[in-house]
């Protein structure tokens, strides 16, 4: 069959072209303005929002800790912070109580001090109170403020006698001398009396007489472990006299001599053994220490047993164990032995990599504690000195990570290139 013949392919045809939008010059405009707003605007905040933190690390204030002491079962220490603005002017000094375990857990802040200055003078009544002292003098006589170790607050103890003032602590009691006067009026002698924070007043413990032309003046107090021994640093006469100890036993109600008495003692320094039946000493004669080893007997008689030349003020510590004797300097804790009446080195700065500013030890001499600073950041630490390495209370740990991460070094470089641009003054480096 046949077929027609096929019909030709259609023409091609291009496609219409495109039509261009209309322009829109203005909306695109206001877009890109936008847009360029939106990123100012978080560049603006992040940066200012990268300063709030790093002023937040730095505080605008420098923190001090001072006087960490231990507690009686060496189970927590006690210090103060202090917070200083670096701005003169602005804010004002703020000082703080705090407690802690001794390896900085359960830390507590125990109260917020008034104005002023204070020493920690101890942990009283089995360490259910920390009492403390203002150094400025009162006309009226010493203040303490004595404070809860539960939280729950303080309260001020004032005693109206002028001529009163702290000799030292113990366990139980605050130690405080005043004036003896006799039948006429006059001053015959000192009086040792003790204030406990569970009693309403002081209880006399022993007067010590004088003659009118040579008075005498107490010079420490430390309390045996057993509370029944006193011993007593005195200096006759009161003014640049040598230094003589005595020991007070409260139950026999006697006074007792021990012998020593250094001429040219600028200090002397006492500790108890942990069975309270010796005592050892350190006197500084300025350019030299002796140290002195006295037993509990009827009629002690002290061994002298080093002296050591350089202008050292040691102070002995007898840890509760009774086997030897600790010697702490400014930076430095030496271990004395009886025997060979030699000393060797237990903690020192070339050690530790740390410069230790007010060093404690624990009442079994195990531990020590001193202030520190690593780079830019102050803290408490501990150290066992049996071995190991300084372990931060943790107050500054914090700061000391914040300092330690890239962001903080980001925002310090971006503070110097801002005030660099503008010409302001450069911040200062912490």
């Amino acid at each position: 069959m046949n077929q027609p013949p096929a019909s030709p392919p259609p023409p091609a045809t291009d496609p219409p072209a495109a039509t261009p939008p209309p322009a829109r010059p203005l909306r695109d405009l206001v877009w890109a303005a936008g847009f360029l707003a939106l990123l100012f605007g978080l560049s603006v905040a992040g940066y200012h929002a990268l300063l709030a933190w790093k002023a937040g690390v730095d505080t605008g204030s420098e923190i001090h800790y001072e006087q960490p002491t231990w507690s009686t079962q060496g189970s927590h220490l006690a210090y103060l912070r202090i917070e200083t603005p670096t701005v003169p002017g602005k804010g004002a000094i703020r000082s703080q109580l705090w407690a802690s375990g001794r390896f900085g857990d359960r830390r507590q802040l125990l109260a917020e001090l008034p104005p002023g200055r204070f020493r920690i003078l101890g942990w009283l009544l089995d360490d259910t109170r920390v009492v403390l002292q203002p150094l400025e003098e009162s006309a009226e006589g010493p203040r303490f403020l004595d404070v809860a170790t539960d939280g729950s607050g303080g309260r001020w103890v004032r005693f109206t006698d002028a001529g009163m003032r702290v000799v030292g602590n113990g366990d139980r009691e605050i130690f405080l001398e005043r004036p003896h006067r006799g039948a006429d009026g006059r001053v015959s002698g000192v009086e040792l009396v003790q204030w406990r924070p569970d009693s309403t007043g002081f209880s006399p413990l022993v007067t010590i007489p004088s003659r009118a032309a040579e008075q005498v003046r107490i010079e420490s107090v430390e309390a045996a472990p057993d509370g029944q021994r006193l011993a007593l640093v005195l200096r006759a006469p009161a003014e640049g006299g040598p230094m003589g100890v005595w020991v007070f036993h409260r139950s026999r109600q006697t006074l007792t001599w021990t012998t020593i008495s250094v001429a040219e003692a600028q200090d002397l320094r006492l500790d108890w053994s942990g069975d309270s039946r010796s005592l050892v000493g350190a006197a500084w004669l300025g350019e030299s220490s002796e140290l002195y080893l006295v037993r509990d007997e009827p009629d002690p008689i002290p061994t002298r047993m080093r002296t050591s030349s350089g202008p050292l003020a040691f102070r002995p510590v007898w840890p509760r164990d009774g086997n030897r004797v600790l010697l702490l300097e400014d930076q430095r804790v030496l271990e004395f032995d009886f025997q060979t009446h030699r000393a060797r080195v237990l903690l020192a700065p070339q050690r530790l990599g740390l410069f230790p500013e007010e060093l404690a030890l624990s009442p079994l001499g195990s531990l020590a504690t001193f202030r520190a600073r690593e780079g830019l950041v102050e803290d408490l630490y501990v150290l066992d000195l049996n071995g190991g390495r300084p372990e931060p209370l943790g107050h500054g740990a914090a700061e000391l990570r914040a300092r330690r991460t890239l962001l903080y070094e980001i925002a310090s470089g971006l503070e110097f290139a801002v005030a660099r641009w503008s010409g302001r003054e450069q911040p200062a480096a912490r």
